[in-house]
């Protein structure tokens, strides 16, 4: 009777050769379905508790909290969302701001702020923070405001973290103690307005790359180590009001370019290594309001086109190596209230016409003029500062104003 029940050996080949295919289908599916829902499980894990991790993370650095905020308020027990800094968006109910700014904080970075993938707003200015800036803050994808400066922050900028920050508009990294070069990726960042890396320890050439941020209405680079030439590309920034580079090594000369920032109100780049003219396109930029270009190497002479800047408030072109007469145009702009042309090789007399209402201090020391003192000063009622030392002026000064001079005298009131 058990011959019915016997099995062939062909039969159990089968069997086998069925059942491992089954196995292999399995452990194949398997892996598929493993493989395939990765990233589903990964944003799954992705939520609050996420973010409530990436702060505990961040309190666990705090070495010093001298208001006691972070330590007595981020507690583990509590939502996230009605922690002291903490804003939470109405819609995902995720952490979108982290605000801990002007508490006294001394900590590092955790790498796992990264992870806080609504964040749109990280500040942390005026703080003691140190240390470098983790890699993994390129995963913040919605960032827009980027706020770290006044801290201790130091290192090179990792080039990686702006790859993937569409979104940033204000980026502010100044008094920290970064070093390396200025990352052109930069570039990506397409959504950028405010540019801050002032007062660190960059390095290089200024990024030619920067010229592609069309959307950049300030840049602050000064107090660096920064060398080469201002790139051309700058003269891209057609929204640009604010070029302030000063205390720098910058060379060259002043692009043509710059013609372009119709827009520009203040253009700061003194304390550098400037050669050259100062560029007649420069009398374009009719919204200037403030140029401060002392302490370079610029030559030649004032181009007279500057007296189309009806804007200006302060000219500062001291200590350059600038020669012959000043532009009469220059002393018909109503908005000036300083004008400082000290220390050049300028010549020649001062016209006796002009409209300086709102002259508050002129500083021409240092200079070759000569000729009778211009009486436009009698118009200029705010007027309260004259210096012409080492000059060949002659003539008088009346007294209510302050002056340095060795050949004029003060007049008299009686």
């Amino acid at each position: 009777m058990y011959s019915h029940m016997s099995t062939s050996p062909h039969s159990t080949n089968l069997s086998c050769a069925f059942m491992e295919k089954n196995l292999f289908l399995s452990i194949l599916l398997a892996f598929l379905v493993h493989f395939l829902t990765l990233p589903f499980v990964r944003g799954q894990v992705t939520d609050i508790f996420t973010d409530k991790q990436a702060l505990l993370a961040l309190k666990a650095r705090i070495s010093h909290d001298p208001s006691n905020l972070l330590a007595s308020n981020w507690s583990a027990s509590s939502s996230v969302c009605h922690w002291k800094g903490i804003t939470c968006g109405a819609r995902h109910l995720r952490v979108i701001a982290l605000n801990i700014s002007h508490l006294g904080l001394t900590a590092t970075l955790p790498p796992q702020l990264g992870n806080l993938c609504f964040l749109a707003r990280l500040d942390i200015t005026n703080n003691n923070f140190y240390g470098s800036l983790p890699e993994e803050y390129a995963q913040l994808r919605r960032l827009k405001y980027l706020f770290l400066n006044n801290n201790s922050l130091s290192g090179e900028l990792p080039a990686s973290i702006f790859d993937n920050l569409p979104n940033l508009q204000l980026l502010y990294l100044h008094l920290n103690m970064f070093e390396g070069k200025i990352p052109s990726t930069l570039s990506k960042c397409r959504s950028l307005q405010n540019l801050s890396l002032s007062v660190n320890n960059f390095t290089g050439a200024i990024p030619k790359e920067i010229g592609n941020l069309t959307h950049l209405r300030a840049i602050y680079l000064g107090g660096n180590k920064l060398q080469g030439e201002i790139p051309k590309e700058l003269g891209n920034l057609a929204k640009l009001v604010v070029l302030l580079v000063p205390n720098s090594y910058l060379t060259g000369t002043i692009p043509r370019e710059i013609e372009n920032l119709t827009l520009i109100k203040y253009l700061i780049l003194y304390s550098n290594k400037l050669i050259g003219a100062i560029p007649k396109e420069i009398g374009n930029l009719t919204q200037l309001r403030v140029i401060y270009l002392e302490v370079n190497r610029l030559q030649g002479e004032i181009p007279p086109e500057i007296g189309n800047l009806h804007n200006i408030e302060l000219l500062d072109l001291g200590y350059n190596h600038l020669v012959g007469p000043v532009p009469a145009t220059i002393f018909n702009i109503s908005t000036m209230h300083t004008l400082s042309l000290y220390e050049n090789q300028l010549s020649g007399i001062l016209p006796s016409i002009a409209e300086l209402p709102n002259l508050e201090g002129l500083y021409l020391w240092g200079n070759n003029f000569s000729g009778p003192f211009p009486d436009f000063i009698t118009n200029a009622s705010k007027l309260f500062i004259i210096d012409i030392a080492n000059n060949s002026f002659s003539g008088f000064i009346p007294s209510t104003i302050e002056f340095k001079s060795s050949n004029v005298k003060r007049k008299s009131t009686e």
